[in-house]
């Protein structure tokens, strides 16, 4: 996302061959033409990226009502139509509803490793337990003491729950406390479901 000299790098999902499902802060503010939805591994140089065939148009932008920028983890998600379909070789992901699920969790983004290493724009994969996750009302906190977990750049990006071997998305990555090793915070899926369904059927 560009606005200006501006860039931000944030993940998300595909939850529909043309939607996207991220965190309201990576979205707020912007224009459908300052967002760019990027399906590579990487977007260095070095990594075959290229803008004009790895890049997609944004045509529509919803971000949830109750989002409010000035309080941490306040209905952070957004969903984003694409000018196309998502490419061959990537899956839309089930929404988790909160059944029973094993304790693999896992995450993905393209953020930072730490707080100062300055190699965001890589797709990356960590694993945690299901213990490690604690879920309150819209919002389940994850601890990152074991120095795995989620940074700037990983916003937006999926918690993945396996539910009878399928992986589902329980959360949408939103924010760390104490830096990028000590906690982080995720929307809770199950109770946007329904935000999410709605509005995805809105979108233009």
């Amino acid at each position: 996302m560009t606005k200006g000299d501006d860039l931000k790098i944030c993940t998300g999902t595909p939850i529909a061959s043309d939607v996207i499902l991220t965190a309201a802060h990576c979205t707020h503010g912007y224009a459908t033409g300052e967002i760019a939805i990027v399906f590579h591994t990487g977007i260095s140089c070095g990594s075959g990226f290229k803008s004009s065939t790895h890049s997609v148009g944004v045509r529509d932008i919803i971000v949830h009502e109750g989002y409010n920028k000035n309080e941490l983890g306040s209905n952070d998600v957004s969903l984003i139509r694409i000018k196309s379909t998502i490419p061959s070789g990537y899956e839309v992901s089930e929404l988790y509803t909160g059944d029973k699920a094993g304790d693999k969790v896992t995450l993905l983004g393209y953020g930072l490793t730490s707080d100062k290493s300055g190699d965001s724009g890589v797709l990356r994969k960590v694993f945690k337990s299901k213990s490690q996750t604690f879920v309150q009302s819209h919002v389940m906190a994850i601890t990152q003491n074991d120095n795995k977990g989620i940074c700037q750049g990983d916003s937006g990006g999926p918690v993945f729950f396996e539910v009878d071997g399928r992986m589902q998305v329980a959360g949408v990555n939103s924010l760390t406390y104490g830096g990028c090793h000590k906690a982080s915070i995720a929307m809770y899926v199950p109770y946007f479901k329904d935000w999410i369904q709605t509005k995805k059927a809105a979108l233009r």
